[in-house]
Parts: C-alpha cells; structure tokens; sequence
C-alpha cells in the first residue's frame, strides 16, 4: 500500500480579514502576558527584597557596654556587655581604654586607674569577650572586682575610661 505525502496548512475561515484579526489578537495576547509576566517578577523581587529587611531588622543585636558598682547586694565593680536586640550578637572584638589607649586586660586597667602602688590581685573575675555570642536580652559580665579589693583613686580618675569599643560582623 502505498501512503500519500500529506501536506499541512494553517486553517482558514475563508474570510482573510478574520483570518488577520485571529492571528493579531494570538500576537497581542502573547504581547500582553509576556509584559504582565515582567511586572510580576519584578514586583516579586521588590517583595522578596522588602521581606529580607524585615527578617534582618526583626533579628538585628543591639550590643550595649553597661558599668556598674553593685552586684547582687555587694559592692563590685563590673564590666558587662548587654545584647538589648531581637537577635543574637557576635563579638568579634572587644576592647577597653583608659586615657584613650587600650588596656592589656584587667590588671593593666586596674593599675592604671585605681591602684596608687601594686596589691595583690584579690578577687578579679575575668571573661574573654572576643568571639563570643551574645544571645538576644543576655547580658555577660566580662570583668568584675570586689570594691575591697581595688584601692579606687580620685573620681577625676574613674571618668577616664572610654566607652569600650566592640566590632560584630
């Protein structure tokens, strides 16, 4: 048997101006949605991008460097870092000046603000605050020392510490 090639053609209404307005609306509607399409995707993006500062604001550390001489009922003075945000903090550094130059760690700043001639160290608490993360509403106590233990000078003295400076990514 043999099978004849068949040839294929675009069907036709017979009337050539219907024919051009089926084919005009096809290109039209086509047109439309590819531009309908494009504004989506950007509008997308913008929602995508609004939703990312929301989430970064809704977790965003507030690190804060508190002081203070009472702890619980006794006289202690004490360095603590304080993370009042909605998200956890990442201390990469951490440093404290006296008279604008960094301090080596507590017994450096204790000789240099508060000891007339060296003493025995007495209770001093120390925590390393580089590298360390903070959890959202946590506060750490980074350096403590008993008020009977540090021979405090003038209070000119005590006003030249800095505000201790930190870096979180």
């Amino acid at each position: 048997m043999i099978e004849h090639e068949s040839h294929s053609h675009a069907h036709h209404t017979g009337l050539p101006w219907l024919d051009l307005v089926i084919a005009g609306s096809a290109i039209f509607i086509s047109i439309v949605s590819l531009i309908v399409s494009i504004q989506h995707g950007s509008t997308i993006e913008k929602l995508v991008a609004a939703n990312e500062k929301q989430v970064e604001a809704s977790t965003l550390p507030i690190v804060r460097f508190t002081t203070g001489n009472l702890l619980e009922n006794v006289n202690v003075v004490h360095f603590d870092l304080r993370n009042g945000g909605t998200g956890p903090a990442i201390v990469e550094w951490f440093r404290v000046k006296w008279n604008g130059q960094p301090v080596k760690g507590p017994g450096d700043l204790l000789t240099l603000c508060c000891r007339s001639k060296t003493q025995r160290a007495g209770s001093v608490w120390q925590n390393v605050a580089s590298g360390m993360t903070l959890p959202a509403g946590q506060s750490e106590s980074i350096f403590q020392i008993r008020a009977a233990d540090a021979e405090i000078g003038s209070k000119e003295g005590q006003e030249n510490i800095t505000a201790a400076e930190y870096g979180s990514p």
